[in-house]
């Protein structure tokens, strides 16, 4: 396929196409990545009916995004993330970009785009420069061990004016730092250890370092509640109504920018 590097000898008979394999990563220490990372949310006791409406929210954001492109690439995408299948518009080709074969393997995608599955790292992007109008990176910053590189990949391979979108956690949200106050512990969700903590700030100062602009940062998730309730709120309506408040009147209330969750869009404009 014409957006991969020569290098790279890709091969579109292959379900998954492995970068490790090749002679480009020889150099690189692969056990130093998480490259083993498996996560059903739905059989994780800690994640609650509210967490999973809140990314279904999320997600439900990020995927008018992308379903405005025509050549998208997602890096971490797969596994859990459901972006892909809540895109109501076909593109010409999602690639699916994953160091974890589980991820890759469960990964969905809308009917009649064709879907491309490469297991790689966001630090060393397999393609060819300017051949994607859009990339996401789902709830995954805060996995990538180099952010700055990654991001300067994304930028690389970006169309003029192509647009990249993010998701991730607000460690500044008013709640974490109400927890911090209150010197209350937060347990995990999963094993896999976080290499960043985003907050609105960082991810404006990180995508401006590498020659990212217009950028735009949109938080949601304001209403936390104690796990126990939480848990107890299953039915329908109950959501909706927290959803309201959570993602419609909290904000104006608390800030726009003190949400649990973030979404962060900018542009690769680039100089002619």
């Amino acid at each position: 396929m014409e957006i991969f590097l020569e290098e790279y000898g890709f091969n579109e008979e292959q379900d998954v196409y492995n970068c490790f394999n090749t002679n480009s990563y020889k150099t690189i220490n692969i056990r130093e990545y998480e490259t083993d990372y498996v996560w059903d949310y739905t059989k994780d006791p800690l994640i609650t009916p509210v967490i999973i409406e809140e990314w279904r929210y999320l997600n439900s954001l990020l995927s008018k995004i992308l379903e405005k492109g025509n050549k998208i690439l997602s890096i971490g995408g797969g596994g859990s993330s459901q972006t892909h299948t809540m895109m109501s518009q076909n593109s010409d080709y999602l690639v699916i970009l994953n160091p974890s074969i589980w991820d890759l393997k469960h990964a969905g995608h809308p009917k009649g785009t064709k879907l491309i599955k490469v297991r790689a790292l966001a630090e060393k992007l397999p393609f060819k420069s300017a051949v994607f109008d859009t990339i996401e990176i789902p709830a995954t910053i805060d996995h990538i061990n180099n952010q700055k590189e990654a991001l300067k990949e994304c930028y690389r391979v970006l169309f003029n004016g192509g647009i990249l979108a993010i998701t991730c956690g607000n460690n500044k949200s008013y709640y974490r730092n109400l927890i911090k106050k209150l010197r209350i512990s937060i347990k995990d969700n999963h094993n896999h250890a976080h290499t960043w903590h985003a907050n609105p700030s960082s991810l404006r100062e990180l995508l401006a370092s590498e020659g990212f602009s217009n950028i735009q940062v949109h938080t949601t998730a304001f209403l936390k509640l104690p796990k126990l309730i939480e848990r107890r709120m299953n039915s329908r309506w109950v959501l909706r109504v927290h959803q309201i408040f959570s993602n419609r009147i909290l904000p104006r209330v608390i800030g726009k920018e003190k949400g649990g969750m973030i979404l962060v869009t900018a542009r690769a404009i680039k100089p002619s």
